[in-house]
C-alpha cells in the first residue's frame, strides 16, 4: 500500500485516515494516523487498542436517544410512564425543570412571594446572549448604585450559564431586555433597608395566520387547549400565537382538509377530511423571536437584586432532543437551551429584616473562596446576613496591622489568616449579592490562642485560663480561655483591634461583640460606620476567673468577694468598658451591638448592665424557652437562633439531635411581636471544614430562608416539590447540597410523602 512504511501492516488501515480523534489507551496518547502507521508489535497492540476504544466510541453515536418527558397534573409534574425517544411535542415538558416553571401556585420560586403575583403558563426558548440590561433608571448621581447592580447582573447571567449547562447552543432569536428601576441611591443593607421590589414579565410574540376549513384543536401541551371556531364551510382566517422556538413541534387533531398559510409560503396540505379524527405533528417554521421585557421596579438596588434572583428563578434549562453531537473529549454534547415564563408579575417584600447564617471559621478555618460559595448560595435563596464567628478559643485567624501579634499566635498557621484585603473582598462580594457581613468577636470568654503575647510584649497577661488542663475545671469546651478583667493593657489591645475593623466596614454595620483598645482600632477601620458589631459575650466560666490570682486579688482590692454575684458584676463592667472603648474608636455611639443570651441578659439581670437602646441580644434557647418574649416585652431588640432547630451543627456530637430540612422549615417566629429582628442558622464548625461545609449547610439554611422571607402559615409538606427542585437549583450552581431524598422521590413529585 502506498504511503506506508516498509514492514507495515495495510490491514491496520480499515478506518479512514480523517477520524484523527485523540483516545487514551494505557497512558499514550495517539492518533488513528498514527496507529495505522505502527511499525512493531508495541505499535500494532496499541493500534488494536485504541480500534476497539474507537469502534466503541462510534457505536455510541448509534445509540438511540431516550428521555422522559413531564406534564402538569395538579400541582404536580407527573413523569411520562415510558421513556421517548421523539422530540416531545411541548417544551415545557422537555425537563422537569420546565415543567416546574408552570406548575404549582408559586412555579419554581424559593421564597415564595409575598404579596400579589400572577406566574403565565407558556414559556419561550432564549439565549443568554441575547439579554441585555437597560441601567438608565437606577438612581444616583455616583457610580456606585450602577457598579453593585452590575456586579449583580454578572452573578445573574453565571446562573443562566449555570442553568443552560456546558453546551449551551440552542440560540432563538427571542431577545430579553431587563429594565432595572430605583428610586434610592442608599448602599446601607441593614435592618432598615428596604428590600422590597416587583417584577412584570411580558412577551410580545409573533403570530401565525392558518386557513381554516373544519373545527380543529390545537394542544399545546400541558395544560392550554385552543379550540378554533368554523366547520367544513369555514373559509375564514384564525390568529393563533405560536410559542417562539425554531422547530417548535405543533400536535392538531384534524377534522377535516385544511390548510396551514406560513407566508411567505405555503406549507405542506395535511391529510384527512371531516371524519378524520387522527393525530398529525406539523413543524413550525423558525419564525422571528419574540421580544421579552422584564421591569424591575425596587426603592433600593438591593430589592432590585431581589428581583434578578427571582428573574432567574422563572428560567429553566433543557436539552434539544435528537441534536447531539460527539465532543472532542469522546462524549456525547446534548445542545442545551434555556426557557423562561412568557408572562409574570410579583410584587415581594421580605417578612422579616435579619436572615443570617452564622459562619464559624474559629475552630476550623474555612479558605475565602468557601465563604463565597456559601455567600452565592445565600444570595440564591435570599438569605441576608452572613454573621462571621471569625475568632474563638482555637485560633484567632484575624491578621489586622495595628495587632498582628494576636493571628501570629492565634492562627493556625500563615497561611490560615484573613488579611484586611480578604475582609475588604469579602465585604464587597457580599454586598453585592444581596448580604451583610456581620462581624462577631467572641469576648471576654472564648478567647484564648491568640492573646498569649501579652508577657512578652510588657502587657503582662491578656487572657487568663488559655489551654489549661484539666480543662473541665476552666472552660465548657477545650481549650480553655478568657480575658483578663484585671489587666488594663486587654482594653488597649481591644481598641486597636477595633479602630482596625471600623476602618474596613461599611458606616452602620453591625458589630457582634463577642466583647479590646488596639482591637477596637483595628475593627473601626474595616466596618462601616454604624454597622453593628457582635460581641459575643456567652458562656463565662466563672471558675477560670476564680482559678486566677490577679483576678481575685483585683476583686479583692475592689471590695468584691468571689460569690456568682460578684463574678457577674466584674462581667457587667467588662461590658461596660468594651462599649466605651468601642465607641471611642469609633468617634460616636451609634454602633449597634449584639450580644448572646447568657447569664448576664437574664431577666433580673439584663437591665442592670445592658441599655436597650444599644444592644440586641441574638437568643440560642430552645423553641419553648420563654426568654425571647421576656426580653421582648422589656423592649430589647431579638435576633432568635433556635438552637433546638436552627443549629445545624447538632446531630453530629454528643446527645444532640439532627434537625432535618423539615424540622428547620417548620419553626416560625413569634408573629405580630415588634422588636424581632429576624432569625439565624448557627454552623458551628467544631466538626465542619472547607470540604464538609457545603454538604452540613445546604439545603437546610435554604429551609431557613423561605420561613424568613415568606413565613407561610403552611408547613414544610406544601413546599417539598419546590425545594426539591431548589436544591437541584444550587447543585447547579456548583453549591454541594446535601441530598435530601432519592432521586426517585425527586422525579416522581409527591409519591413519597406519607399518606
Amino acid at each position: 500500500m502506498p504511503g506506508l512504511p516498509r514492514g507495515s501492516d495495510p490491514t491496520l488501515n480499515i478506518l479512514p485516515l480523517s477520524y484523527t480523534e485523540i483516545v487514551p489507551c494505557s497512558g499514550n496518547d495517539l492518533t488513528l494516523l498514527e496507529v495505522a502507521m505502527a511499525t512493531n508489535k508495541h505499535h500494532i497492540k496499541l493500534a488494536l487498542c485504541f480500534l476497539i476504544l474507537a469502534m466503541e466510541c462510534r457505536s455510541e453515536d448509534t445509540r438511540a436517544e431516550w428521555y422522559w418527558t413531564w406534564s402538569c397534573q395538579s400541582g404536580r409534574c407527573i413523569k411520562s410512564d415510558t421513556p421517548s425517544t421523539k422530540p416531545s411535542p411541548g417544551i415545557n415538558r422537555l425537563s422537569q425543570e420546565a415543567c416546574r416553571l408552570t406548575c404549582g401556585q408559586y412555579g419554581a420560586l424559593w421564597p415564595h412571594p409575598t404579596g400579589d403575583f400572577s406566574l403565565g403558563a407558556e414559556v419561550v426558548s432564549f439565549h443568554p446572549s441575547r439579554v441585555t440590561l437597560d441601567l438608565l433608571q437606577v438612581s444616583g448621581s455616583s457610580r456606585a448604585p450602577r457598579r453593585l447592580m452590575v456586579g449583580a447582573w454578572e452573578r445573574f447571567l453565571e446562573k443562566l450559564q449555570a442553568e443552560c449547562g456546558g453546551n449551551c447552543s440552542v440560540v432563538p432569536d427571542t431577545t430579553v431586555n431587563v429594565q432595572l428601576d430605583t428610586s434610592s441611591s442608599d448602599l446601607k443593607l441593614n435592618w432598615d433597608t428596604d428590600e422590597s421590589y416587583s417584577l412584570s414579565l411580558t412577551t410580545r410574540g409573533y403570530k401565525v395566520t392558518e386557513q381554516i376549513k373544519a373545527n380543529m384543536i390545537y394542544l399545546f401541551p400541558p395544560t392550554q387547549v385552543t379550540r378554533l371556531p368554523g366547520d367544513c364551510a369555514d373559509q375564514g382566517q384564525h390568529d393563533l400565537v405560536v410559542p417562539s422556538h425554531p422547530g417548535y413541534k405543533v400536535t392538531v387533531q384534524i377534522k377535516a382538509n385544511m390548510i396551514w398559510l406560513f407566508p411567505p409560503t405555503q406549507a405542506p396540505r395535511l391529510p384527512g377530511d371531516c371524519a378524520d379524527q387522527g393525530q398529525h405533528d406539523l413543524v413550525v417554521p423558525s419564525l422571528p423571536g419574540s421580544q421579552v421585557t422584564v421591569q424591575i421596579q425596587a426603592t433600593t438596588v438591593f430589592g432590585a437584586r431581589h428581583g434578578l434572583e427571582t428573574l432567574s428563578q422563572l428560567v429553566a434549562g433543557f436539552t434539544r432532543r435528537g441534536s447531539s453531537r460527539r465532543g472532542s473529549s469522546g462524549g456525547l454534547l446534548k445542545r442545551r437551551g434555556l426557557l423562561l415564563l412568557s408572562e409574570a408579575n410579583i410584587t415581594d417584600r421580605p417578612t422579616w429584616a435579619h436572615r443570617g447564617l452564622l459562619l464559624d471559621t474559629a475552630r476550623n478555618y474555612l479558605p475565602l473562596d468557601d465563604i463565597k460559595r456559601t455567600v452565592d448560595a445565600m444570595a440564591s435563596s435570599k438569605l441576608n446576613v452572613l454573621h462571621w464567628h471569625a475568632t474563638d478559643t482555637q485560633s484567632f485567624p484575624l491578621d489586622f496591622p495595628r495587632v498582628p501579634d494576636l493571628a501570629s499566635f492565634g492562627a493556625y498557621s500563615s497561611r490560615e489568616v484573613y488579611t484586611p484585603s480578604d475582609v475588604t473582598e469579602l465585604l464587597e462580594y457580599s454586598l453585592t449579592r444581596g448580604v451583610r457581613v456581620l462581624l462577631e468577636l467572641d469576648a471576654p470568654s472564648h478567647a484564648g490562642n491568640g492573646w498569649q503575647w501579652g508577657p512578652s510584649a510588657g502587657l503582662g497577661d491578656l487572657a487568663v485560663c488559655v489551654n489549661q488542663q484539666p480543662w473541665r475545671n476552666y472552660c465548657i469546651q477545650p481549650p480553655c480561655g478568657q480575658l483578663n478583667p484585671a489587666n488594663p493593657g486587654v482594653y488597649r489591645v481591644l481598641q486597636d483591634l477595633y479602630k482596625d475593623v471600623l476602618d474596613l466596614w461599611p458606616e452602620g454595620e453591625a458589630l457582634h461583640m463577642g466583647g479590646d483598645e488596639d482591637l477596637y482600632k483595628d475593627l473601626l477601620e474595616l466596618w462601616p460606620e454604624g454597622e453593628a458589631l457582635h460581641m459575643g459575650g456567652d458562656e463565662v466560666f466563672f471558675p477560670c476567673w476564680n482559678a486566677s490570682t490577679q483576678v481575685v486579688e483585683w476583686m479583692q482590692s475592689r471590695g468584691l468577694g468571689r460569690s456568682q454575684a460578684d463574678f457577674l458584676q466584674v462581667w457587667g463592667e467588662y461590658q461596660e468598658t468594651a462599649l466605651k472603648i468601642l465607641d471611642k474608636s469609633a468617634g460616636h455611639s451609634n454602633t449597634p451591638v449584639i450580644l448572646w443570651s447568657s447569664q448576664l441578659t437574664q431577666p433580673g439581670v439584663i437591665e442592670n448592665y445592658l441599655s436597650k437602646d444599644r444592644y440586641v441580644i441574638e437568643t440560642w434557647v430552645e423553641s419553648t424557652d420563654d426568654l425571647p418574649h421576656i426580653l421582648l416585652s422589656k423592649g430589647y431588640r431579638v435576633i432568635m437562633a433556635t438552637k433546638d432547630a436552627w443549629y445545624l451543627d447538632h446531630g453530629f456530637w454528643g446527645r444532640t439531635v439532627y434537625h432535618n430540612w423539615r424540622a428547620v422549615y417548620d419553626n416560625t417566629l413569634p408573629r405580630g411581636v415588634f422588636g424581632i429582628l429576624g432569625g439565624e442558622a448557627a454552623m458551628w464548625a467544631e466538626l465542619v471544614d472547607g470540604r464538609s461545609l457545603d454538604a452540613r449547610v445546604w439545603p437546610r439554611a435554604a429551609a431557613l430562608a423561605e420561613r424568613l422571607w415568606s413565613d407561610p402559615y403552611s408547613g414544610s409538606l406544601d413546599a417539598e416539590l419546590r425545594f426539591y427542585q431548589h436544591r437541584e437549583r444550587l447543585v447547579r450552581q456548583g453549591i454541594g447540597a446535601e441530598a435530601v431524598a432519592p432521586e426517585w422521590c425527586v422525579q416522581n413529585e409527591g409519591e413519597c410523602q406519607a399518606n
